[in-house]
């Protein structure tokens, strides 16, 4: 586990709660995904007009066809035999939806299978 924090703080108007939810679904899904003693890198960034959080593992990946639907309730994609899964295809849908409930964004990118995962959550930075 690697975590990249930026020099200064950064801040975003949440529910504590909720987004402590988000990232703590995010990355159990990481830590399933990777294989033992894989790399799961969590950082936070700021770009112009949000404040965002990735959390990136180099895990089975995910395939091209299964990324348009890895936000769909019950959607379950491919999963390689070695990876213990268990889950109910719920996870990422609840994350979207907490995350659209904040106007906040967020995107699943991967170049294909074993090459590992990244979710980016995007949240509208404060007005100053």
């Amino acid at each position: 586990m690697q975590l990249e924090l930026p020099e200064k703080p950064i801040f975003a108007l949440v529910d504590r709660e909720r987004l402590c939810q988000v990232a703590n679904n995010l990355m159990s899904n990481a830590v399933k995904f990777t294989p033992e003693k894989g790399t799961i890198v969590w950082r936070l960034f700021q770009v112009p007009g949000w404040q965002c959080m990735s959390i990136r593992d180099n895990g089975g990946g995910i395939k091209a066809s299964d990324l348009s639907h890895i936000f769909d309730i019950f959607f379950q994609g491919y999963v390689a035999t070695n990876v213990h899964r268990g889950g109910l295809g719920i996870g990422l849908p609840v994350v979207k939806n907490l995350l659209d409930l904040h106007g906040a964004l967020i995107e699943a990118r991967s170049d294909g299978e074993g090459t590992g995962a990244e979710f980016v959550v995007r949240i509208p930075a404060p007005e100053k």
